[in-house]
């Protein structure tokens, strides 16, 4: 199970374009507004019929997961499976199993879906919100989504919709669902690297320590300021800093501002050197279509 970590410090959190015109846009079977919280996204959410509950949407979440309180609200049996949640932090979380629930968005509504529980508390003090859960693959997969970032709404589409047209701003980019999770290539400093795109990220980028040396960013690290994160491990120290550029779906942002996750904070042994997040997509419209296994993001005109 892959439950990952979500940057903190005092001064700053690190955790798709306008939409075609009219007459290209297909009609969506939900569209559903939610919170951008400190560059995270929340949707107000059912589970078995009850809700709604503040449940963040990330697509780095395998398979999606519940606070064990709000499991216990819900009546639900939390059985530890003695697995440790897998993501940043240097301490250790218990995964529990439990009971597939049934979970209703706005107007979509899903079959029972895989869910697990573990404590939420920490991440919930940091961002000074309540997390009642998050709604990872289990819920996104076989599914077509669109993120509105400026707009701040989710569009579910028919998987068998078909596009009318692409419009000229769009950047499409396919994707390997690997070890739970969605990866792609980018570009670091022009060398590729396989990066895991993350709306449970919200900082822009963060580089895995496993990294560093092939791509020649040790100084780069050492001169760093350091910051604070919380994960669903706990707490650690990392690092923020800049790099030379990052390339990614065409675009490119050079210098670039950077998360180095620091030996021994829960990502050492990861399938992707890279993690590209909201403090970067939020520039945009982002359509991911796990059908397709392909993602598209478009540029905002205002």
């Amino acid at each position: 199970m892959n439950f990952k970590s979500i940057f903190f410090s005092p001064l700053c959190l690190l955790m798709f374009f306008a939409v075609a015109t009219a007459g290209t846009r297909l009609k969506p079977l939900a569209e559903i507004p939610f919170e951008f919280h400190k560059n995270l996204i929340f949707v107000d959410t059912f589970i078995n019929g009850k809700g709604p509950f503040k449940m963040m949407l990330d697509t780095g979440t395998d398979p999606s997961a519940l606070d064990l309180a709000t499991a216990k609200e819900l009546g639900l049996s939390a059985s530890p499976t003695g697995e440790k949640a897998s993501g940043g932090g240097t301490g250790s979380t218990t995964v529990h199993e439990l009971d597939p629930v049934m979970v209703k968005v706005g107007r979509l509504k899903t079959a029972r879906i895989e869910i697990s529980a573990l404590d939420l508390s920490a991440i919930s003090r940091a961002l000074e919100k309540p997390i009642n859960g998050i709604l990872g693959h289990s819920f996104l997969k076989n599914r077509v989504v669109e993120i509105d970032y400026p707009a701040k709404v989710i569009r579910f589409y028919s998987p068998s919709s078909k596009s009318k047209g692409r419009d000229t701003n769009d950047h499409l980019v396919p994707f390997r669902f690997t070890s739970d999770s969605i990866l792609v290539d980018a570009f670091v400093n022009d060398q590729k690297v396989t990066a895991l795109f993350d709306t449970g990220l919200n900082g822009s980028f963060a580089i895995m320590p496993a990294a560093l040396g092939r791509l020649g960013l040790r100084s780069a690290y050492e001169a760093a300021q350091p910051v604070r994160s919380i994960g669903f491990n706990g707490r650690s120290s990392n690092r923020k800093g800049q790099i030379k550029s990052v390339s990614f779906a065409g675009f490119s942002i050079s210098p670039a501002e950077v998360v180095f996750w620091g030996e021994g904070t829960g990502h050492d042994t990861t399938a992707y050197e890279f993690t590209i997040g909201n403090g970067f997509l939020n520039n945009y419209v982002v359509k991911i279509d796990y059908i397709n296994s392909q993602i598209m993001l478009r540029t905002v005109y205002t």
